[in-house]
């Protein structure tokens, strides 16, 4: 069976500029993927191609991937920028995304970036975003100090909620930025898990998605390191007043609500998950181009012993319920 893949890192052509700002620079190689630089860095994580479309499109299928949906370079989003900077960045990606899909017949949808920290712009930002024909939002999982449940973001999540539109929530890739991060890709293979999980608790410890039931998030990688914490999260609200103070409920209700991606690396590691959510709460992922990625998406859920079901809703149901592809 062929899978749609909402997991799908994309830099439109569009965007380049010569590295030096937010702009990444892109040098297309006829012998191989596109290197990128971006403020004098070569970002070598990236190991497949990043902004050729039809190259990607060539080796989705190749294996077994027919349909795609185009997440923002999570590097790109204006976590620090003032809000009017933030905004037409965020303007111009989401112009560049739409420009790119337009005439694919319905097999690509693409996200948008939004300024989420700036309140009532990155509503008007996201309106405009759906207004072009995308149907989803990436947001970092930490902004600075702050997680998702911050309360400055409700508002955006309750436009998010009304608006039907779904959330994938990506590690800012720096999001902990400590020292001992920095030896051995820790900063990659465990931190960004972790960065994850502290957005996805800020989420349901707020009360968000409590009071949001109806809120689509995706988070990436898996859940990150969520499923390590979920009844860590859960024994907290009922011993700790501070960890119950804007959640009504326990805590594995407002859990059992999130969606996940299948970007994990072993068939055991995707059972949990579809054993802890079910198979309607995951969907098909691979987080091209980068190094951690999966260079099988759906051989991992075809050897992961699902039901023929459980393995129709991952590889494709799923995403056509959330993302409408």
């Amino acid at each position: 069976m062929s899978g749609t893949d909402v997991h799908v890192h994309f830099v439109p052509a569009g965007l380049a500029g010569d590295g030096s700002d937010w702009r990444p620079e892109l040098v297309a190689h006829s012998h191989g993927p596109s290197t990128v630089r971006l403020q004098g860095r070569v970002i070598d994580s990236v190991v497949d191609e990043f902004c050729d479309l039809d190259a990607i499109v060539d080796a989705s299928q190749a294996r077994g991937v027919d349909r795609l949906v185009l997440s923002p370079w999570v590097s790109l989003i204006p976590a620090a920028s003032p809000a009017e900077e933030a905004a037409e960045v965020c303007r111009l990606h989401n112009q560049a995304m739409a420009e790119t899909i337009a005439g694919r017949g319905g097999q690509i949808a693409a996200m948008a970036m939004v300024p989420i920290q700036h309140g009532e712009v990155a509503m008007e930002v996201a309106e405009e975003a759906l207004e072009l024909g995308l149907n989803g939002v990436e947001l970092m999982a930490t902004y600075g100090a702050r997680t998702l449940g911050d309360p400055a973001m409700g508002e955006f999540f309750t436009f998010a909620a009304a608006r039907g539109v779904p959330v994938f929530v990506h590690p800012s890739t720096r999001g902990l930025d400590l020292p001992a991060f920095a030896p051995h890709y820790l900063w990659n293979s465990v931190a960004n898990p972790v960065e994850t999980a502290m957005a996805a608790a800020g989420l349901v410890l707020s009360g968000t998605l409590q009071r949001h039931p109806e809120l689509k998030v995706v988070l990436a990688h898996g859940g990150g390191a969520l499923l390590s914490v979920w009844d860590r999260i859960g024994h907290s609200w009922e011993v700790r007043p501070e960890a119950k103070a804007d959640l009504g409920e326990h805590p594995g209700a407002s859990l059992a609500r999130l969606y996940v991606d299948s970007v994990v690396h072993s068939p055991d590691q995707l059972g949990a998950l579809v054993h802890k959510l079910g198979a309607g709460h995951v969907l098909l992922g691979s987080d091209w181009p980068f190094d951690m990625g999966l260079k099988d998406p759906v051989g991992l859920v075809e050897s992961a012993g699902l039901s023929d079901p459980e393995s129709a809703a991952i590889l494709v149901g799923n995403a056509r319920s959330i993302y409408g592809i």
